[in-house]
């Protein structure tokens, strides 16, 4: 075990009290037995630390408390408090197959990538369904050249929204600088960190088996009512220009972070027309949503020249519309009486 590198498991939690203990024996319970567990109680109101407080008892286990401060900070202290060589972080709903660590960290060694993606079970009441992507066996490097070309390619094929189906080389994240520092009560802490990882040249690999259980609750951040996803969207569009600018690429992939913020957009309003508002308030929030646009590309004078790239033909006509207030509405409230009577 001496050779072995190190593995941290961060798990932040919020009110888990329910699931922690299951997260928790799934992650002591791994085949790969060289593992930190690094637990990070986010100001839980319930019994949530209390529960974790009975695993202390085992030496690998490191639990960590703080005031309530959203999952970027309590992830963020969990991965500066990390000593190993490789980090995972794990949602303190969900849990693992017992080699999920034995197995990411196998592919990660045996093609010195810098991050390893798994298969993922999602698991909502008695649905199951897999996600993943497969390089069946190669890696692939994010290159300069090619993230001027295929940036947003690349991100949509690497799961950025989420980092538990993930296990990072811990020293790439430190060179990057890149930290988990999304606001409370915003959504998308782990997509606004892979995308900016993302913009380091990592080299990914994958591994095809099902590692990862992720269970959807109705009541998850993910899930809950009046997300204000428009916000964070556009907060997390800010941190992608910067994190692109320091790095030296915002010119080069301006297009493609276009369309990934038009998407942003469009994914913001469908969200929240899924909570039925009337036409008035569909049509204060097109207008919210093209007052943050401009702000944003004024405050970013290089992206003002950006150009749209087709994406699909959804979110093209969806591009056309949001060049003009009113079509924007229309499509918005065409978009809520489809999903209603689909539903």
């Amino acid at each position: 075990m001496v050779n072995e590198p190190k593995v941290s498991i961060i798990i932040a939690l919020y009110n888990t009290e329910i699931y922690i203990e299951k997260c928790i024996e799934s992650a002591m319970c791994q085949t790969y037995r060289n593992v930190e567990i690094v637990i990070v109680d986010d100001g839980s109101t319930d019994k949530s630390f209390e529960r974790c407080q009975a695993y202390l008892g085992d030496n690998r286990v490191v639990l960590l408390h703080k005031e309530n401060g959203g999952l970027s900070s309590a992830r963020q202290m969990g991965l500066e408090h990390a000593t190993g060589e490789y980090v995972c972080f794990i949602d303190a709903d969900d849990y693992l197959e017992e080699v999920y660590v034995e197995k990411l960290l196998y592919r990660l060694l045996s093609t010195n990538a810098d991050i390893c993606l798994c298969y993922s079970r999602f698991i909502s009441g008695n649905k199951e369904w897999t996600v993943g992507y497969d390089l069946t066996g190669e890696t692939y490097k994010a290159t300069e050249n090619n993230l001027k070309s295929h940036y947003r390619e690349q991100c949509a094929m690497f799961f950025m929204s989420d980092s538990w189906n993930k296990m990072y080389k811990a020293d790439f994240i430190r060179s990057t600088g890149v930290k988990f520092e999304l606001p409370p009560k915003m959504n998308g802490t782990d997509l606004a960190f892979n995308h900016k990882l993302a913009m380091h040249c990592p080299q990914y690999t994958t591994c095809s088996d099902v590692l990862y259980n992720h269970i959807l609750l109705d009541n998850s951040a993910v899930r809950r009512r009046g997300k204000k996803l428009l916000n964070s969207y556009n907060t997390i569009m800010g941190q992608l220009l910067n994190e692109a600018d320091t790095a030296g690429i915002l010119q080069p992939i301006s297009n493609q972070l276009n369309s990934i913020y038009i998407r942003f957009i469009r994914d913001g309003l469908a969200d929240a027309v899924k909570e039925n508002p009337g036409i008035k308030e569909i049509r204060n929030l097109v207008h919210e949503a093209c007052l943050l646009y401009k702000d944003m590309y004024n405050a970013y004078p290089n992206m003002k020249s950006a150009k749209y790239i087709s994406c699909s033909k959804s979110l093209d006509l969806f591009n056309y519309c949001f060049g003009h207030e009113k079509l924007t509405t229309l499509y918005l409230v065409i978009h809520k009486k489809l999903k209603k009577h689909i539903s």
